[in-house]
């Protein structure tokens, strides 16, 4: 039960969490659960570990950015909470398999067609 309650507030915790900063210890805190019950929650229902999860999440919220805006790659990485715009593109293409411009551009050659 304490896993629901936990997995339910999660897109608003992590529209707010810096990427960078955040660890097992806030996100437990932000429910009130211990670390090693956070680590099990996400597991469980998730199948990935808190911290995959929240750095997902700002890659999902980047690629949201990069197809509706006109930002920087740097000032995306900033907005997702990235103090590293280097890091940000190396975990952008961990995930994506492109970079933040090439994503961007691909985006903008299907909005022409």
């Amino acid at each position: 039960m304490i896993c629901l309650a936990f997995i339910f507030p999660l897109p608003y915790f992590g529209r707010f969490a810096n990427a960078d900063d955040v660890s097992l210890q806030d996100i437990a805190n932000s429910a009130s659960i211990s670390r090693s019950e956070a680590s099990r929650c996400f597991q469980s229902y998730l199948h990935t570990s808190p911290v995959n999860y929240l750095l997902k999440y700002c890659v999902e919220r980047s690629m949201q950015l990069l197809r509706d805006s006109n930002m920087t790659v740097e000032a995306v990485a900033l907005e997702c909470g990235f103090s590293s715009s280097a890091y940000f593109c190396k975990l952008f293409m961990t995930h994506t398999g492109m970079t933040p411009k090439q994503y961007r551009s691909t985006w903008q050659t299907y909005d022409i067609i």
